[in-house]
């Protein structure tokens, strides 16, 4: 299995994840064996950091051959392009890639999307903002 996190930095494990996706400049992809061990650890930056235009990062997302995305949030229109995909969005997510990684395979569940809680970020998630 291969997992995306967006991230704030190169850092790795260690980095955080990014509050939106899209405007994540790093994403991390971290393999896993079938016993949800870590295989590699790659970190790329984003391709379409300062593009807008819709697909870009789902696809970017399936050509690195990841299985699911997590980040803090993303629009609903955005999560359709992932599913499309046959990418499963992960949002809610907060914290070091780690400690994120270590409760997906505790089998936890995050909270809300912060598109939907965070004042002030609805541009960032909802309507001109929050294509993927």
């Amino acid at each position: 299995m291969r997992i995306a996190f967006a991230t704030e930095a190169p850092g790795g494990l260690e980095a955080e994840i990014a509050y939106h996706f899209r405007r994540a400049p790093f994403f991390t992809f971290v393999d896993l064996d079938e016993d949800g061990e870590i295989l590699s650890v790659e970190v790329l930056e984003n391709p379409a950091l300062n593009v807008h235009r819709p697909f870009v990062v789902p696809s970017f997302i399936k050509q690195q051959g990841a299985d699911v995305i997590v980040a803090g949030g993303m629009g609903e229109r955005a999560k359709l392009f992932f599913e499309q995909e046959g990418i499963e969005p992960v949002t809610g997510a907060q914290g070091r890639v780690v400690d994120v990684l270590s409760a997906i395979l505790k089998g936890e569940r995050f909270g809300d999307n912060l598109c939907d809680k965070e004042e002030g970020h609805e541009g960032m998630c909802h309507g001109h903002g929050g294509g993927a």
